[in-house]
């Protein structure tokens, strides 16, 4: 059951005002275990059948008025696609501001990194040969991402001519372990 077209066919007319006049008095009514398990249902991503379920529940509980306007069908199917429409764009606006959060924490982590690597060069290059003796293709590409740290550490400080001529020799000291000259080519060090 589409959950937005019950909270719109709930609220019995499209003046909401008059139809919930008095609901936070009945509400108020409710045991408070029944509140709970109401939050909570709600806390869970249920709050459109929930409120749905109040409505009913409270509407039942008013006399009936006759001179509420009738909604015709495509009416209440035009509303609940509205409101699903809306939860859409605000469920797709809140997941792109968390992976622009996770994306801003990525680039301050790896901001981070590179500066801390900036201090210790020397023993990164000696952890990349360290890897790279491993002779497993897992350790090929964390060493080729250690490289591409020490290359972005090379273009910030202007060191990019003695980080090549180091992955040059690297290259050639290794030539023959193809996996990982492969590795380093994709990675495009030598831009």
């Amino acid at each position: 059951v589409d959950p937005f077209l019950l909270g719109v066919a709930a609220e019995g007319s499209s003046d909401r005002a008059a139809s919930t006049a008095g609901i936070e008095d009945w509400i108020a009514t409710l045991p408070a275990g029944e509140k709970l398990k109401l939050l909570a249902s709600v806390a869970m991503g249920e709050g459109a059948s929930v409120g749905a379920n109040l409505m009913r529940r409270f509407q039942a509980t008013r006399p009936v008025s006759t001179d509420m306007p009738r909604r015709t069908v495509g009416e209440l199917l035009a509303e609940a696609n509205r409101r699903r429409e809306g939860h859409l764009r605000e469920q797709a606006l809140r997941e792109e501001e968390r992976h622009q959060r996770e994306a801003e924490a990525a680039a301050r982590e790896r901001e981070a990194r590179l500066a801390a690597l900036a201090e210790r060069q020397e023993e990164a290059w000696e952890d990349v040969e360290g890897l790279i003796a491993i002779r497993q293709r897992a350790a090929y590409e964390d060493a080729v991402a250690l490289l591409a740290d020490l290359r972005a550490v090379a273009d910030r400080t202007g060191a990019v001519p003695a980080f090549a001529q180091r992955l040059t020799d690297l290259q050639q000291r290794h030539g023959r372990k193809a996996t990982l000259i492969e590795r380093i080519r994709d990675a495009r060090l030598t831009r």
